[in-house]
This record gives C-alpha cells, sequence and structure tokens, in this order.
C-alpha cells in the first residue's frame, strides 16, 4: 500500500506474527520509502518494539530523526513530544527526554501511561526516586482508570518502567 499509516499499522501487527522484525522492519523501510509521513509511528515503533524485541536492529539515528520530522509536521501533536521523549530515553539523553515528556503531559488534559512510564524511567535514572516512583503509580493509575491493561505499549512500558525503578510489576 502506498499509504504510511497503513505501512505502519502493519509493522505493528507483525509483532504477533512468527517473524516479528524482519516483516516490521521491511513494513518500516517502505513507509520511509514513501516520504509521506508517518514520522511519529516510525520513532515510536524503533523506540518501544525495536529496541524492546530485536535491539541489535534498533536505529537510534532513524528513530531521532523521524521524531523531530513528526514535531516539524505538526509541532502542537502530543504523541510525538512524548515519542521524541522515548527516542532520547533511549539514547541516555536523560534531561532532555524529561523535558520532551514533561511537554507531552503539558499537551494532554488526559495524561498517557505511553508518557509517564518512560518519565519515570528516565526521573529515576537522573536520581528523583520519588518523582518516577509518582510517575509510574499515575501511570498505573491510568491504565487502571481507562481499563487500558490491553494495549501492549502500556503494558510493555509499565513493566520496563518496573524493572528500572526496580519494584514489583503492578498487576
Amino acid at each position: 500500500p502506498k499509504n504510511a499509516t497503513v505501512r505502519t499499522h502493519r509493522a505493528l501487527a507483525s509483532f504477533g506474527g512468527p517473524n516479528p522484525c524482519e516483516e516490521a522492519l521491511a513494513h518500516l523501510k517502505k513507509t520511509q520509502e514513501l516520504g509521506t509521513g508517518g514520522w511519529n509511528n516510525i520513532a515510536w515503533i524503533q523506540a518501544l518494539y525495536v529496541f524492546q524485541d530485536c535491539p541489535e536492529r534498533y536505529d537510534g539515528k532513524l528513530a531521532l530523526e523521524a521524531a523531530h520530522k513528526a514535531l516539524r509536521v505538526l509541532p502542537g501533536l502530543r504523541p510525538a513530544s512524548g515519542t521524541l521523549g522515548l527516542v532520547l530515553y533511549r539514547q541516555g539523553r536523560l534531561h532532555e527526554a524529561r523535558e520532551a515528556l514533561l511537554q507531552a503531559l503539558e499537551r494532554s488534559a488526559r495524561q498517557q501511561p505511553t508518557e509517564l512510564f518512560p518519565l519515570a524511567m528516565a526521573s529515576w535514572k537522573l536520581g528523583r526516586k520519588a518523582e518516577a516512583r509518582a510517575y509510574y503509580e499515575r501511570g498505573v493509575e491510568r491504565m487502571r482508570a481507562r481499563h487500558r491493561w490491553n494495549i501492549t505499549e502500556n503494558t510493555r512500558l509499565m513493566r520496563e518502567a518496573a524493572q528500572v525503578l526496580g519494584i514489583p510489576l503492578a498487576l
């Protein structure tokens, strides 16, 4: 298909299949070749799914470029700020990650677990332990309040955050 959204959704769907990394990366490559958008999705899939499931194939440079392109195209887009925050966190740029994630939270009336959990991880690594724990707990609360336990992104990030904070996984 010649549609960036369809391509990125196919990339995400690949993570439930028998050869997730190869299929997803092939769809992401086609999305890039289209050059018509989908930048936030490319960055997000790289920073979350590829990073966790096939870290040897993670392309931090591509993720960062795509996140910046997404913000240039839609500067007020809340998910783009959150995606940039996760990408920066993956690169160890913790202060910048924290700032991007805080911006994403400011742009949203409903704070999302997809921003709260990475913010908890970045805060923890910056030595802000109580703040990190509060962000983690708020992420769990948001999942409970909105019945979002079935959303893979939320549970992936919650699991990773619990591991970084050294606490039991909230279930």
